[in-house]
């Protein structure tokens, strides 16, 4: 969760009475400030008010009105509300700071008789981190290029390319090899995601103990990784 950076609120118990504003009430941004309000001791129906609060500039400009006084988004979202002039201070929590975002997911039966598919493209989406972790700005144009909708049309190229760094470079802090000449792309942490599960459990979105260990395989890593890094990132 996040908050203005000259706000008053330095922890979530300081949230009692505030507004929170979310994606939309069926976003895991709403399960994230209701069980951290909780953790607080406070009431998330009665304490505070969790509310839509719309795109990025119109998040923005609730939260210089004072319509909204924390959040509960994700990276890219925080970076756009500070290009829209709000910078943020996230509220820092040991317990969820570690959990796992994103990641592929198959059936067993489809990783046994796909399996050259899938570590194509896993291994293409490992190359293609790789390079935008080393060239950000040239990946950028690429999805432009692709994707022409994304272009910013209200200013110039180079403009809007800079602009759309700013939401890449902060993810790139989380794609990042810890050691790169060790680790492998696509390698799971099993404690982080273990730890995921247990806290949907804890509150009540999983019904059931679920062993992470049974839920991952590190099978595929190898060939996965079966690419010149070097190579894709001199390139």
């Amino acid at each position: 969760m996040a908050v203005a950076d000259d706000s008053g609120i330095k922890t979530y118990a300081d949230l009692k009475g505030q507004s929170i504003g979310v994606l939309s009430m069926g976003s895991v941004g709403v399960v994230v400030a209701r069980a951290v309000v909780s953790a607080a001791g406070l009431n998330p129906d009665r304490d505070v008010r969790i509310v839509v609060s719309g795109e990025p500039a119109q998040t923005a400009a609730l939260m210089r009105r004072g319509d909204v006084k924390a959040l509960s988004q994700f990276d890219t979202y925080y970076a756009m509300i500070e290009r829209a002039g709000v910078k943020l201070r996230k509220l820092r929590d040991p317990e969820i700071e570690l959990f796992p975002s994103n990641a592929w997911v198959a059936l067993e039966d489809t990783l046994s008789k796909r399996r050259a598919e899938i570590v194509g493209f896993t291994r293409a989406y490992a190359m293609g981190t790789a390079y935008s972790i080393k060239h950000p700005r040239e990946a950028i144009k690429m999805v432009y290029e692709l994707y022409p909708e994304t272009i910013p049309r209200a200013v110039e190229l180079e403009e809007g390319v800079t602009n759309d760094q700013i939401s890449l470079d902060d993810r790139i802090k989380t794609w990042r090899l810890d050691n790169p000449e060790k680790d492998a792309w696509g390698t799971i942490d099993v404690e982080a995601f273990q730890a995921y599960f247990d806290w949907l459990q804890k509150w009540g979105l999983l019904k059931a103990h679920v062993d992470a260990k049974q839920l991952s395989t590190d099978g595929l890593i190898g060939d996965i990784n079966q690419f010149d890094k070097k190579l894709i990132e001199e390139k």
